[in-house]
């Protein structure tokens, strides 16, 4: 029994001492790198001091292992090296810096870290994501990072000198506004930074970096042509083709805060006249460009700056719109960013197609006020959740917030998902025919879309006086509004307004021409076609449009008549068909004041050719020769 109990205590000693050996190993496997910097941005000529230190405590900033080198090792990032564990260098230059640092342990192993450095000499500046910090899990907050609002004239100087005993770095700053976005080092506590920070004399508010959401659904590609005649409604009661016709000679800077664009879309291509970029997307090699890194600033811009002639698509806005493109993020003050670099370059309207149901007390608030007193308008979504209330910032008094209709005026409910309202709003019609990332086209539903049609609108305003206060323009967009049947100041109407704005007198909201019946067309003979068509009784339009379409090829569409008459039945005859094409014809009524009926009436100009008519195909690029019904 003894020589069993002195096993036994043999059989525990080295269980113990194996134990022990794996903890010491796993304690000396598990060392890691951290770097200090401070301070972590700054202006050209920015003096940095970094400690780089082995531990398996919590420091700044961990990293996996890059490369093999010798005690501490450092790469600066501009081609300039160093050695020591505490190092002093000099940025003279903009721009983001990663800095290594390799450590060779005593048992031989070499361990490495990272850190970037942000030199800007800009006065709005955002740093980018650490590894560490986790966008994707984050739906609503970004835990790792708070919004400061120091008093004003504070410089970068100044509040990195504040926090400096904080364990926090100053990553971000709009000075401007004097808010500035602090980082928290990995393990502080929020609240606790927070509680301290609020009691610094300086600072006036602390607020959570919150997470904004892109107001769309999914598009879906379309060719144009098979599309339109579900747009056509929307479109119409807008009035748009009619206030396009009124645009003024000025310029007029339309700002897009939003997710970038497709740079190679067809619609697109020489649009854009200045990008800046606060995207931040995933790899910094994307970040000097606006290209889209999701597709949503690609359908929003589209809607005001698609080409005219280069299909059915054309975009609203006038013909002397200068088109800045600003990439943004979902972070709140990434947003707050982007709209005062917006102010900064001379924008005239601001469309923001991005919202949450935080007040983003911060940046974003100040950052539309700002505009307001820059004389700046600022457009944005609604909302897409239902609610009886608007998003923010569609809800700022400084903002104009922007709902949703389907054709008969009642609030959408589409795949977007259905508009907020609220009674400080007006609304457009969804789904609106757009450009779609990859070069494609198509409808796209949601606010995000209803808005930059306002948006176009407010900037055919500004082009007739690109010096008008902001709550003129503001003020003949709503009180031209159309009725509609819901809570909400109402549906723009582009004539109406372009009328008021132009001196001519808004001329009240006009009752649509009713749809023309009975459209026939068809053959006479090889090259004859006659196309005939009935006004319905008491129809208080003056007439007729009609186009053609070669129904093969999809890019010979023409206006090929004006016809006057008003009553009955009437037709008309197209000499010019040609032999063995096939063809559809449109039809439109036009009332005294140039608008369309809600949508066109067509038939296909059978016989005379040889075989099956051909199956609808995509429109040729390149353009119509005339303008398509609209």
């Amino acid at each position: 029994m003894r020589r069993s109990h002195l096993l036994l205590c043999l059989l525990m000693f080295w269980s113990v001492l194996a134990l022990l050996s794996s903890c010491m190993s796993c304690n000396v496997g598990s060392s890691q790198l951290w770097i200090d910097a401070t301070p972590l941005a700054g202006r050209p000529n920015l003096e940095v001091t970094f400690l780089a230190k082995a531990s398996k405590l919590p420091g700044s900033y961990a990293y996996t292992a890059k490369s093999d080198g010798t005690e501490y090792l450092w790469d600066f990032g501009d081609s300039t090296t160093g050695t020591g564990q505490t190092v002093t260098h000099t940025y003279t230059e903009s721009g983001y810096y990663e800095v290594w640092s390799t450590h060779t342990m005593e048992d031989g192993r070499v361990i490495t870290a990272k850190i970037g450095i942000m030199v800007d000499s800009s006065d709005i500046a955002v740093y980018p994501l650490q590894e560490w910090e986790d966008v994707e899990q984050a739906t609503d907050v970004l835990p790792s990072r708070l919004e400061v609002a120091f008093a004003p004239n504070t410089s970068l100087q100044e509040a990195q000198t504040l926090l400096a005993h904080l364990p926090v770095q100053v990553v971000g700053w709009i000075e401007d506004l004097g808010v500035f976005q602090i980082l928290l080092d990995p393990g502080a506590d929020s609240q606790g930074v927070t509680n301290a920070l609020l009691a610094i004399p300086e600072v006036e508010q602390v607020a959570p970096e919150y997470l904004a959401e892109p107001l769309t659904g999914t598009p879906t590609a379309v060719p144009d042509y098979e599309f339109h005649e579900q747009l056509n409604p929307g479109w119409n009661k807008m009035r748009v083709e009619l206030g396009l016709d009124l645009a003024g000679s000025d310029e007029v800077k339309i700002a897009v805060v939003d997710s970038g664009y497709d740079t190679d879309h067809p619609e697109l291509v020489g649009q854009v006249d200045e990008g800046w970029s606060y995207g931040l997307w995933g790899d910094m090699e994307d970040d000097s460009s606006n290209k889209d890194m999701n597709g949503h600033g690609t359908t929003v811009l589209g809607v005001m700056a698609a080409r005219e002639g280069n299909g059915w698509l054309r975009g609203i806005a006038p013909p002397n719109a200068y088109f800045i493109v600003i990439k943004i993020n979902r972070w709140a003050f990434v947003i707050a960013a982007g709209i005062c670099r917006a102010v900064k370059q001379g924008a005239n309207v601001i469309n923001v197609s991005y919202s949450s149901r935080h007040r983003f007390t911060l940046g974003i608030g100040l950052a539309c006020q700002n505009a307001y007193d820059n004389n700046c308008l600022v457009v944005a979504g609604a909302g897409n959740t239902g609610e009886a209330s608007l998003k923010y910032p569609a809800r700022y008094d400084t903002v104009l917030g922007v709902g949703g209709t389907n054709p008969d005026d009642d609030r959408c409910k589409q795949p977007g998902g259905p508009s907020c309202y609220g009674s400080t709003a007006v609304y457009a019609p969804e789904p609106l025919y757009t450009t779609i990332r990859g070069g494609a086209t198509g409808p796209y539903w949601g606010t995000s879309i209803a808005a930059p049609a306002v948006t176009g609108l407010a900037a055919l305003i500004f082009s007739l006086d690109n010096t008008a206060s902001v709550d003129n323009v503001r003020d003949i967009i709503k009180e031209t509004c159309d009725g509609i049947n819901f809570p909400g100041i109402g549906r723009v109407n582009f004539y109406r307004a372009m009328m008021e704005a132009s001196g001519r007198g808004d001329p009240g909201k006009h009752t649509l021409p009713p749809v023309v019946n009975n459209v026939d067309a068809h053959r006479l003979c090889t090259e004859d076609v006659q196309i005939s068509w009935e006004h319905p009784p008491g129809s208080d339009a003056v007439g007729v449009r009609i186009y053609r379409m070669n129904i093969e090829d999809k890019s010979e569409l023409y206006e090929i008549a004006t016809v006057a008459e008003t009553q009955g039945k009437f037709s008309f005859i197209d000499l010019h068909a040609t032999i063995n094409t096939f063809y559809t014809y449109f039809v439109f009524a036009v009332d005294a004041v140039g608008q369309l009926s809600r949508s066109y009436t067509r038939d296909d100009a059978e016989g005379a050719f040889s075989g099956e008519p051909p199956p609808p195909g995509p429109p040729e690029p390149g353009g119509f020769p005339a303008t398509p019904p609209t």
